[in-house]
């Protein structure tokens, strides 16, 4: 168990990070509470946060590259019970699909989109995060990870065309003030030199 010290200001840095994502991802617009939702929910958040503790002790014995790679085996096979991949059409994969967005008028194979999405969706990042790991803490790590809806909201207004209301472009500029703060929250650890004899 870690036992950093921290400033006051991480509780503030997080509720503002937290209340950034809400405000930009517009979480109340058709909001409905589910018992299923919610309990899918809270076993995302677990995992996740599980991925980048058992990351951060992983990366610490293996290199990173054999620690994704269990990583997605184990995956790969729960997935597998829930939706076996033989369920898969695979006649699908050589049919063309649009970019939409900016890039409606350039259509794919089924296949390469999904390769993209595989390598540059997946791989990528969870490869990033876990070299990161190796030099940065998970607590570190996981909150830069809140950029990604940023991220996600920016690339929608980019290329599919979306609209930035007021509340999104404040919620997104809350999320990156409450990441600084909440990093900026570690009180530096004391080391106390012997006495000189």
């Amino acid at each position: 168990m870690q036992k950093g010290q921290v400033r006051g200001r991480m509780w503030l840095g997080l509720g503002l990070a937290v209340s950034g994502l809400a405000a930009a991802t517009g979480i109340w617009r058709g909001l409905a509470f589910d018992a299923v939702g919610i309990a899918a929910g809270l076993g995302a958040a677990v995992c996740f946060a599980a991925y980048f503790l058992i990351g951060e002790h992983g990366v610490g014995l293996l290199d990173p590259l054999r620690v994704i790679l269990w990583s997605f085996l184990v995956a790969a096979v729960a997935l597998n019970v829930v939706s076996p991949l033989t369920s898969f059409d695979t006649s699908l994969l050589d049919d063309r699909a649009s970019m939409l967005g900016r890039l409606d008028h350039l259509e794919m194979p089924v296949w390469s989109l999904l390769l993209w999405v595989m390598v540059l969706g997946t791989l990528v990042p969870f490869g990033v995060e876990l070299a990161a790991l190796q030099h940065l803490r998970a607590t570190t790590v996981t909150m830069v990870a809140m950029l990604e809806p940023v991220g996600v909201l920016v690339l929608g207004w980019v290329w599919f065309h979306e609209s930035l209301g007021a509340v999104a472009v404040v919620g997104a500029a809350a999320v990156v003030v409450g990441i600084v703060l909440a990093q900026s929250a570690r009180r530096a650890a004391v080391v106390v030199e012997p006495p000189h004899l």
